[in-house]
């Protein structure tokens, strides 16, 4: 199979079930955020060297599991509480199990923490309707996937096409400003399109936040999470998803478009 065609055969499932647990939410949205931090923390351990120093992974997914309660659980709920606690005692934990390496241990734990699993956490929250009634049917995270989608797919057309000038070659070679600037204003057409159709009742607001969370934000994590992946020497964070590289390389531009677009609807709303 080709490298196009296994990207299709997986943007064919993948899709399709991103978008049914956005709009779902529930338990499906759940199981999915659970399943992907687990998927990413075995790709993280792997990608910054810290592999076969047993219990690492087991770390990182209590400490995911303590930001999940923290964010879904009501503010009132004693159990979250036990996951603050939880939490801290994943830090000390990892500190005191890599004394020689305790500084890179805690950096890679604190970065999983606060880039990957607390975004992914945000799913839960940006799914509820109520929060987000401008994005309504579709919901503001269904709306968030799409408009990355349409981010990813106009900075690799506009690039392949225009592009000239180079992004930030330490991270990318091969991204454009060109393409930049295309992902960016590519991803602002979901909600014009959901506006034009009356479908959505969002603003001229709403339309410059995704441009800024999702065309300009996104693209610096996917940019933060390629310099990752050139300090440790690889192309691809796994191989789990054929043509696309891994779970990772797959979310990269979520990790830091959903906790802006979730605090611009806080603000905002």
């Amino acid at each position: 199979m080709s490298n196009l065609a296994a990207r299709l055969v997986v943007a064919s499932i993948g899709i399709p079930l991103l978008l049914y647990a956005a709009i779902r939410g529930d338990w499906i949205l759940i199981a999915l955020v659970g399943g992907l931090q687990i998927l990413m923390a075995g790709e993280w351990v792997a990608l910054t060297g810290s592999s076969g120093r047993g219990g690492s992974i087991f770390i990182l997914l209590l400490s995911a599991a303590s930001v999940d309660l923290l964010i879904w659980l009501p503010s009132s709920d004693p159990l979250r509480g036990a996951a603050m606690l939880l939490l801290v005692i994943c830090v000390i934990a990892e500190g005191v199990r890599s004394r020689a390496e305790m500084r890179r241990s805690i950096g890679a734990l604190a970065s999983f923490v606060g880039a990957i699993a607390l975004p992914l956490a945000l799913w839960l929250r940006l799914s509820d309707q109520g929060a987000s009634a401008q994005f309504a049917p579709l919901g503001a995270l269904a709306v968030l996937f799409v408009s990355t989608w349409f981010c990813d797919s106009g900075a690799y057309a506009v690039g392949r096409l225009l592009g000239k000038h180079p992004l930030w070659k330490a991270a990318s070679p091969n991204k454009t400003i060109e393409g930049a600037i295309g992902g960016a204003l590519l991803a602002a057409l979901p909600v014009l399109l959901l506006r034009a159709l009356e479908l959505a009742a969002a603003s001229a607001v709403d339309v410059v936040a995704v441009v800024i969370c999702v065309g300009i934000l996104g693209q610096f994590g996917d940019l933060l999470e390629s310099l990752v992946k050139r300090e440790a020497g690889v192309k691809d964070s796994s191989a789990l998803l054929p043509g696309h590289g891994g779970f990772l390389d797959r979310f990269d531009s979520l990790f830091a478009s959903t906790p802006a677009f979730f605090g611009y609807l806080i603000l905002f709303s």
